[in-house]
């Protein structure tokens, strides 16, 4: 026990009575606790990684009066295997960590980063089908290990074969699926996919004319998606969220002026091919807006003179830092953003979010087709839910999740520390969420609040099946009720 029964509040500023605090060195401890809450009944445990979950959650639970079973402290990369690109790690490995032992084992691979900075769990953010610059990361994810609710360990290879952590659903039914979203077993370890790093790692920028070339551009990007020469995550940022990002670095009177929305999409390939592709996708691009090929190129040469170009007129210092994510290495240059947005507070670019200010941030994650006129709709009941609560402008990004997807990232700042504006950000966070779920645009991931009441069902047979699946694995309802589990349970969901 590290601490006992205690209220928290999170940086979404939700607040949540906490049990008590457990942190477990090994995952036989973890069995050995899971054990004693089964012979205890009416104890119930919620699983953290490393409890940065940001704008979604973080370290807090779903539900009241349950004991966080905190897995920081295993943290080990008990296998770095880069002959058959793989390593398997321990739930409490960070990006920051995870790349640093790419970096002294002499950087010929890279991992599938996302924005959450150093200090996020790499294996957390892939359970949470969190979205990184190559794929949706539980792609990443080849086998997991596992304690169910009565203190068994398994891993979904199933098999004792030479393909365990190698091939990821191996022979017959692959459960591997059951374990993201969802709390049906507490994850201690995984084996994830490793990149072989190409000789070019870079993005090409388009800096769009204006905001109607918005929905030509997803029809272009979806057919060179479709084509299948493209393997990556292309992020599309509106303005704001650019301006949020660089002002902390520069300050409002020397942040250039971006474009409504503008696009980078990294490029990875052997040089000849990635200066071919870059070609072909300014060919395509360039009717559109600005494009700039091979940008973001990391190290940057700091000798060369800036261009004019909006991004590339930054200094170099802040284009490497920018640089990073396109090569496949964590940044933490989000982070100071949180305050700016929030507050206009400068802090330090490798705090925490959560104790660095009282800026709060709460993330509502709607997805769209991007063919028929889908994003411009669902920007268009974004603005009118804006609108009517008269709230600032809001930071966006479109990730790109296939020629057929995309996950829109809207990012809602304001202060923890004026009660009035929290609430007021709750319920405009709550009604933006309800009508794009009423619309049919459900969300990818869920924070603990606000919950819609649109949100997506699972029919009778799959609510059934997923209870059934709980009850099998979790006998003595040991596990936490998570914030995926009332779309098969009927059940009320308190916020």
């Amino acid at each position: 026990m590290v601490r006992g029964a205690h209220e928290t509040r999170d940086l979404t500023g939700s607040k949540r009575r906490i049990s008590g605090v457990l942190c477990p060195p090994n995952k036989e401890a973890i069995a050995e606790i899971v054990r004693q809450a089964c012979r205890s009944r009416g104890i119930q445990l919620q699983p953290i990684s490393c409890g940065r979950n940001w704008g979604f959650g973080s370290a807090l639970p779903d539900q009241d009066d349950v004991y966080l079973l905190d897995l920081s402290l295993l943290n080990s990369i008990q296998n770095l295997d880069l002959t058959e690109h793989r390593v398997t790690l321990e739930p409490g490995v960070t990006q920051g960590q995870l790349d640093k032992a790419l970096e002294l084992s002499g950087r010929s691979h890279t991992f599938n980063v996302t924005g959450a900075g150093a200090t996020a769990s790499v294996l957390g953010n892939a359970l949470e089908r969190g979205i990184g610059y190559v794929q949706q990361r539980d792609l990443d994810i080849l086998e997991l290990e596992l304690i169910t609710g009565n203190g068994d360990i398994l891993k979904t290879s199933r098999f004792d074969s030479r393909l365990a952590g190698r091939h990821r659903s191996g022979l017959g039914p692959d459960p591997l699926g059951l374990f993201t979203q969802s709390s049906f077993g507490i994850v201690t370890g995984a084996t994830l996919a490793l990149k072989r790093r190409p000789e070019q790692m870079s993005s090409l920028s388009l800096a769009m004319r204006d905001a109607d070339c918005l929905p030509e551009f997803f029809t272009v990007l979806s057919d060179i998606l479709a084509e299948g020469w493209l393997h990556c995550v292309p992020h599309v940022f509106n303005d704001t969220r650019f301006t949020t990002s660089l002002e902390p670095f520069l300050g409002p009177a020397n942040t250039p002026q971006f474009s409504p929305w503008s696009a980078m999409i990294p490029i990875a390939a052997p040089s000849a091919v990635a200066r071919g592709m870059a070609q072909e996708l300014e060919r395509r691009l360039s009717p559109l807006g600005k494009v700039t090929s091979a940008l973001l190129s990391c190290p940057v040469d700091q000798t060369q003179p800036a261009s004019q170009h909006p991004v590339t007129a930054m200094p170099p210092y802040l284009l490497a830092e920018l640089g990073k994510l396109s090569q496949g290495i964590p940044s933490n240059i989000a982070m100071p953003g949180v305050a700016w947005a929030a507050l206009q507070k400068r802090v330090a670019d490798d705090s925490d979010p959560e104790t660095a200010s009282t800026a709060g941030l709460i993330h509502v994650t709607p997805t769209c087709p991007l063919a028929g006129g889908a994003p411009t709709e669902l920007l268009s009941i974004i603005e009118r839910v804006r609108s009517t609560h008269r709230w600032r402008t809001l930071p966006m990004t479109f990730n790109v999740m296939s020629c057929r997807l995309a996950a829109l990232i809207i990012s809602i700042p304001f202060d923890r520390a004026q009660p009035d504006e929290a609430a007021r950000c709750r319920d405009f966070a709550s009604e933006l969420l309800e009508a794009c779920c009423f619309a049919g645009f459900a969300p990818y991931r869920l924070g603990i609040e606000p919950k819609a009441a649109s949100l997506p069902s699972a029919a009778a047979p799959w609510r059934n099946l997923f209870s059934a699946i709980q009850q099998q694995l979790d006998p003595y309802s040991v596990l936490a009720s998570g914030k995926y589990h009332h779309l098969w349970e009927n059940r009320v969901v308190s916020c």
